[in-house]
């Protein structure tokens, strides 16, 4: 087996699906009741050619781990591409 090692800073690339996309807009309309001075209102992240979207490996696990359960849809298609150092 080959293994690599990757840092929480790294990126990761993901394929949000429309469960992902609305907790995107869930967690942004919670953050504007706490600082209703955000004026910006909710864009959905870029996506590339493939339809895949960049977060640091980090912030994929904060944003949307409380929804990745055994037996559960996850927000994200599986496959997930990783930045490695070479």
């Amino acid at each position: 087996m080959k293994t690599a090692t990757v840092n929480i800073n790294n990126f990761v690339k993901v394929k949000l699906n429309e469960k992902g996309l609305a907790e995107l807009q869930a967690q942004h309309t919670e953050l504007k009741k706490v600082f209703p001075r955000i004026s910006y209102e909710f864009t959905p992240p870029d996506v590339d050619s493939d339809g895949y979207s960049e977060f640091q490996l980090w912030a994929l696990m904060q944003t949307f781990g409380h929804l990745m359960r055994l037996g559960d849809d996850p927000p994200f298609d599986t496959a997930i591409k990783i930045e490695v150092q070479e």
